[in-house]
């Protein structure tokens, strides 16, 4: 289900629901009986990821050190 969900791009868990509802229906009864609020806070952690910019770190191989 998570990779469903960040293949098609889920950022809503009202969109997920809407999503499976009859294509995936043992999945949705999942969501609706056992797992509502795991994949509550998954779908939110990546509408977050997708608000936030990524920042690349680098690191010096041969110290260990971060570089700025």
């Amino acid at each position: 289900m998570e990779e469903y969900i960040e293949k098609n791009n889920i950022v809503e868990l009202k969109q997920f629901s809407k999503a499976i509802r009859y294509e995936q229906p043992e999945w949705h009864t999942i969501l609706c009986t056992k797992m509502t609020m795991y994949f509550s806070c998954f779908i939110r952690s990546c509408r977050h990821q997708h608000e936030q910019p990524v920042k690349i770190i680098e690191i010096d191989k041969a110290t260990g050190e971060v570089l700025e």
